[in-house]
């Protein structure tokens, strides 16, 4: 399945990206109404999935977003993902003032939405980076080596030579 997902890269992170967005605006609602969802908002909030999900990757595809290697995020990675997190939102809003008008919706989810998808796609890039500085290259190098004890040399010495494929066919 990893191999799947590193084949298809873009289309992998769009996925990620697609969830993270989702689960922002539901957050948003969820927190906004004590986590009662009132049944007139409910349709506004299937409308703004979509939409939002939408907007959003295309903005993202769009900057770059996904042509960055993730396991080097770093500041000005976020200060780019802040960047257009605030574009799509507020070309959402505009979307949604020319569709819908400014009536009828409560505002402060909008306001919590752009909070929790600036988190939630910020904490998406971080997890990759922790994910490759602390535990890929340790599950990657893991058995990759072999101890052989070296006659050349003082006769308990230990010394590390790289396995062969020989050796990881009969993993000993």
């Amino acid at each position: 399945m990893i191999k799947l997902l590193n084949r298809n890269r873009k289309v992998t992170l769009m996925f990620i990206d697609s969830i993270t967005i989702s689960c922002s605006l539901v957050g948003a609602f969820f927190l906004r109404f004590d986590f009662i969802i009132p049944p007139e908002f409910g349709d506004i909030l299937l409308y703004w999935i979509p939409m939002y999900v939408g907007i959003q990757l295309l903005f993202f595809s769009f900057s770059g977003l996904y042509n960055v290697i993730w396991r080097f995020t770093s500041l000005w990675e976020l200060l780019n993902i802040i960047k257009w997190v605030s574009i799509s939102c507020v070309t959402g809003i505009a979307l949604i003032g020319l569709y819908q008008g400014m009536q009828g919706y409560p505002r402060s989810v909008l306001l919590i939405f752009y909070i929790l998808n600036v988190l939630t796609v910020s904490a998406s890039r971080i997890s990759v980076r922790i994910y490759y500085s602390h535990f890929h290259n340790k599950l990657k190098n893991k058995n990759n080596w072999a101890v052989t004890e070296n006659a050349k040399s003082v006769p308990k010495s230990i010394s590390l030579i790289p396995k062969t494929k020989e050796q990881h066919r009969n993993k000993s």
